[in-house]
């Protein structure tokens, strides 16, 4: 009986969660309750409150899944080596971050939340840093990029300036039609371009011109 309670917990707490995830989503973190979210999972307000005490402690479980799936993919980016390499690394970490665009729709009300979502989110953003040295130096390694890169410090914050905005940044740029999926899937390769299209001056002719044909071959 203890195991079976233990699943039924499990997953009624993943009901929470995606609803939340949904809401959030839609509406942007700070325009949704947890009552909101109980009625969106099917469930009253206070069976939500049994697994999560409050909203924070909610969008921090959100949070900590996130950093679940995310970073083991940052830690990949030293393996790529070439253009085609880095574009699927990058994409494939926008697609995670369309995923749960809500961080990044309220970034900074999020950051004024409480404290452990704070930090959580400023590790975050190291570890997007660090993930994008990681991916300069292997394509460094991998011939792709040449040249004296002496404005590598600036290009690296930029290119995390993009992944934490990026999806802000199209949302107030086409509000009416950002959650629409065919407008969603051409904003995140967008993303994925710009970030990559900042280390374009140091890429050797081929890989910046295979960048250009890759940006417009899944934009087409």
């Amino acid at each position: 009986m203890p195991a079976k309670n233990s699943r039924k917990t499990l997953a009624t707490r993943e009901r929470i969660l995606e609803a939340a995830l949904a809401l959030y989503n839609l509406h942007g973190e700070p325009n949704v309750s947890t009552k909101a979210v109980a009625a969106e999972a099917g469930l009253s307000p206070g069976n939500l409150h049994y697994h999560f005490a409050s909203k924070s402690e909610l969008t921090l479980a959100l949070l900590q899944r996130y950093e679940a799936g995310l970073l083991p993919l940052l830690a990949t980016a030293a393996e790529a080596r070439n253009v085609e390499d880095a574009w699927l690394f990058v994409h494939m970490l926008f697609e995670q971050m369309g995923r749960q665009r809500f961080l990044y729709r309220n970034l900074n009300d999020l950051l004024a939340g409480s404290r452990e979502i704070e930090a959580r989110l400023q590790a975050l953003i190291e570890a997007k840093g660090q993930s994008m040295a990681l991916l300069i130096a292997g394509l460094q390694h991998g011939g792709t990029m040449e040249g004296d890169m002496h404005a590598a410090g600036t290009a690296l914050n930029i290119m995390v300036m993009l992944l934490c905005y990026w999806l802000g940044f199209e949302e107030v740029r086409d509000p009416r039609r950002a959650l629409d999926p065919d407008a969603a899937a051409k904003a995140l390769r967008r993303g994925a371009f710009h970030v990559l299209a900042v280390l374009s001056p140091w890429m050797e002719p081929a890989s910046r011109d295979h960048l250009r044909a890759l940006s417009a071959q899944y934009d087409s």
